[in-house]
């Protein structure tokens, strides 16, 4: 497994200097997936159909129709077509703003992200790894140990100025109760394993194949593997990672030995005018041992 460049390398995170880049790199991912569901929406069988008919009835109606003896006029029926394709391209992009603008604020406005260094303390099995390439973070990847598989809730409403639940900063373990005491964290339904609640990393370096390198290090790291984590806590069972049905790079998790999960995990939310969803993936330690030579050596 090789780096794009030599400025391309993975490291951990420093809550100092990298919390802004992650933040955004976390709000970028949610809002990729604007585009991609208007294209699936676009090129959906149905919305072919009624554009193709819609640019019909325009041909006909104001006279856009071939003519013998008239060459040029074979060309015409191209008007309707564009004519009614460019309103039709723009409905899609109405209807999945506000449900994506929500998506993010309640990513955003979620304990782990809030408090970021933080809630990635609370266990020691849980990790922000970073991907830094020339000296600007563009990769990361965190790791929770704590609340794994678990919806952690949201601070944030899905409107601006709107508020979610003030509570589950408390219950999350990174708030702080009156007179100055630190709330304490809920324990996590499933001891033992690690969720993935993030993966993000910009697109062109995504284009370059580097995901993988933070996928192996985080694996690495909650699996207690040398040498890039020297870690020793009670062993990790299995990985877990909800796929994001827009951006997910499912080729990587299939390389590290990623297979369909049956939970118990948090019911996946559908997004989007087509419902779409999320699946659950995991790995377990003896086929991370069995995928990982191969991996680093690609």
């Amino acid at each position: 497994m090789q780096v794009a460049q030599e400025s391309t390398y993975v490291r951990v995170f420093d809550p100092a200097t990298d919390a802004k880049e992650v933040r955004m790199l976390i709000g970028q991912g949610v809002m990729e997936g604007l585009a991609h569901a208007n294209r699936k929406v676009l090129t959906y069988p149905l919305s072919l159909t009624v554009w193709v008919g819609l640019a019909a009835v325009f041909n006909y109606a104001t006279g856009l129709v071939p003519k013998s003896g008239e060459p040029l006029t074979y060309l015409s029926p191209l008007i309707g077509f564009a004519a009614v394709a460019l309103p039709l391209m723009f409905i899609p992009e109405y209807l999945h703003r506000p449900i994506f603008t929500r998506l993010m604020r309640e990513t955003l406005g979620a304990p782990d992200v809030v408090a970021l260094p933080k809630f990635y303390a609370l266990d020691e099995r849980s990790k922000i790894i970073v991907l830094e390439h020339e000296k600007e973070v563009q990769g990361v990847v965190c790791l929770d140990g704590r609340r794994a598989g678990e919806d952690l809730g949201t601070v944030l409403g899905a409107e601006e100025g709107d508020l979610g639940d003030k509570g589950v900063i408390e219950s999350a373990g990174v708030g702080t109760q009156k007179g100055g005491r630190k709330t304490v964290a809920t324990l996590g339904a499933n001891p033992g394993v690690v969720e993935i609640r993030h993966l993000d990393v910009d697109i062109p370096l995504r284009q370059a194949g580097v995901t993988m390198e933070l996928l192996a290090a985080a694996l690495d790291h909650a699996f207690c593997v040398k040498p890039f984590s020297n870690a020793k806590f009670s062993p990790t069972t299995k990985v877990i990672y909800r796929t994001n049905p827009f951006v997910t790079d499912e080729e990587a998790f299939r390389r590290c030995g990623f297979v369909t999960s049956a939970g118990p995990w948090s019911e996946a939310i559908g997004v989007g005018l087509f419902n779409w969803k999320g699946r659950w993936l995991e790995v377990t330690p003896a086929v991370w041992d069995a995928k990982r030579s191969n991996v680093y050596r690609s």
